[in-house]
């Protein structure tokens, strides 16, 4: 139970932070009270949240289930059951830039929000089989979020389910995220989609020809990240449906696991293999060398860990019949009685201390191999070029995790806990997900929870914008035009100005960095650039004419 003290918002059932590991959380009974979160992941990865049954006992609560940075998590048929329909937040599932993870059979009841979703959050095909029912709003996406896709999932609006709503009904995200449900169809149901939903172009509704499925089998739910055949991996790697104000940081960050996960791919489309050859160049194939490194020291210091464990639990054992025998000594009746027993203490302590010292070896050579390695680590961060906060604030929250596990574990100096709390108390919207890595980091190394009011730190926040994309490569409109495209050589840019205002030009990359700002004469209305120079991409374009902005992109090839 989370009894939790009026505006201390430290009230939490279970809470899963830093952690790496495949992990369960599973048929818990547990009670939310004000302020409170029932089980709450926090930069957290492989964790399965399962069959647990969350009772929110006050309104003033703030989430049934919470997750910050949790990604290849699987949350399934767990049951929260609200105190009502009023309050701030209250709600009965948040999720907050966590991605790659598989929602399936959950059942959400009598809350302010069914489930709230913010960030890149992209779980495509994987938000299935949930119910909503006795809610202000059933499910609320900002208009920052993606949550992918979702078609013939079964998810059911039931009982005064209440709205659903993305960007507050006026996203434009909705029309590249649909949600794909069958309501009249022979396998369908008008319980499939809610009964309002704004925008109008969230929910479609095309017959499913395949009939249902048990969506809660273990085999249906699953993490299953980016897939090269899915039309939210290609629109993604076209930098194409990411829109609010933090357009540039959800792209960045989604685009990390997209990277990841088209390796290795065969004969992917063309646009991910434009998407994977520019990516070489910039910090996203220089984090997943250093994360894979990383991953590697740690599952190789985990399995040695796995083994001092098992010493552990021998020492235990040992120590247990230590105990006896000394219980047994005590009550010895005869000198003889007293002298055996004497014996078997005595070789009981000899082998605890040589276990002892096994285990002090070990571990001395397991952090001496760490060392060993961490310089390597250490040098593929270094060689990495950001251009950008968010990958900043990455590579230095990378940094310091390596500094404390370099020392084994610890401590960190006041300077390196005070650089940790500056990137902690940012927006996560603008600043990315080292701010909650950053969180759990300084969680892990002080031992003290902080709460964090994000709405406040977001809102304070100078917002990081991309040029606006379209659906079409081609760009041509009646006041913007860009041919070829795509290109090889040379580019021409023109525009529409007949008051010979003021003009200016700029050119991005995906990545958000700027090729090319400069003010045409005025009058000009045509711009010829040489492709030639630029490396193979897509590429942003806005010509600013006086007050009005035109924007498209075009895209470069060999």
């Amino acid at each position: 139970t989370t009894n939790t003290p009026v505006g201390s918002n430290l009230g939490i059932g279970i809470f899963l932070f830093f952690n790496k590991s495949l992990s369960t959380v599973a048929h818990n009974e547990i009670t939310v009270e004000a302020y409170g979160k029932g089980v709450y992941l926090l930069d957290a990865k492989q964790a399965n949240i399962l069959d647990n049954i969350i009772d929110i006992g006050s309104e003033n609560a703030y989430a049934g289930i919470l997750l910050e940075y949790a990604q290849g998590c699987k949350i399934k048929e767990n049951e929260v059951r609200g105190a009502g329909i009023s309050g701030t937040q209250n709600y009965g599932m948040s999720l907050f830039s966590s991605m790659d993870n598989a929602y399936c059979c959950n059942t959400f009841e009598n809350t302010r929000v069914g489930v709230f979703v913010e960030g890149g959050s992209q779980a495509s095909n994987n938000f299935s089989g949930n119910s909503f029912s006795s809610h202000a709003l059933s499910l609320s996406l900002t208009k920052d979020a993606i949550l992918g896709t979702q078609e013939h999932r079964e998810n059911k609006w039931l009982l005064a389910s209440g709205p659903a709503e993305y960007g507050m009904g006026t996203s434009t995200q909705a029309q590249f995220y649909p949600f794909r449900v069958d309501v009249t169809g022979p396998n369908g149901s008008s319980a499939n989609r809610p009964q309002v939903y704004l925008p109008l172009e969230w929910f479609e509704d095309p017959e499913n020809s395949n009939g249902t499925v048990n969506l809660c089998l273990e085999t249906n739910c699953t993490p299953t990240g980016f897939k090269p055949d899915d039309p939210d991996t290609k629109r993604l790697a076209l930098g194409e449906g990411i829109g609010g104000d933090y357009a540039a940081t959800t792209q960045w960050e989604l685009q990390r696991l997209l990277y990841r996960d088209m390796q290795g791919v065969l004969n992917p489309d063309t646009a991910i293999t434009m998407f994977m050859a520019q990516a070489e160049s910039g910090s996203l194939s220089g984090l997943y060398a250093l994360e894979q490194a990383t991953d590697s020291l740690f599952k190789k210091y985990g399995a040695s860990g796995g083994e001092m464990l098992a010493h552990w639990e021998i020492i235990d054992n040992k120590l247990q019949n230590l105990l006896w025998l000394d219980s047994a000594y005590l009550a010895a009746t005869s000198p003889i009685e007293e002298a055996s027993l004497t014996t078997d203490i005595v070789q009981q302590q000899v082998s605890i201390d040589s276990l002892a010292g096994e285990l002090f070896m070990a571990d001395s050579l397991i952090f001496a191999e760490i060392t060993i390695e961490l310089p390597t680590l250490f040098s593929l961060q270094d060689a990495i070029v950001d251009s950008f906060t968010y990958e900043r604030h990455a590579l230095i929250v990378r940094e310091l995790y390596f500094t404390y596990w370099s020392r084994k574990f610890s401590h960190l100096t006041a300077v390196e806990l005070t650089a940790l709390a500056d990137i902690a108390e940012r927006c996560p919207l603008s600043d990315g997900n080292a701010v909650f890595e950053a969180r759990a980091l300084l969680l892990l190394a002080t031992g003290e929870a902080v709460v964090y009011n994000d709405s406040l730190l977001c809102s304070n926040n100078q917002a990081l914008r991309m040029p606006a994309t379209t659906t079409i490569i081609s760009q041509s409109t009646s006041d913007l035009a860009i041919y070829p495209n795509p290109a090889t050589s040379m580019v021409n840019i023109s525009w529409v100005d007949e008051q010979s205002e003021d003009t200016h030009l700029v050119i991005w990359d995906w990545m958000g960095r700027k090729h090319t700002s400069f003010s045409p004469d005025k009058g000009t209305t045509v711009y010829q650039l040489d492709a030639s120079t630029y490396p193979q991409g897509i590429y942003f374009v806005e010509v600013k004419v006086g007050d009005k902005k035109l924007q498209g992109r075009f895209v470069v090839q060999d």
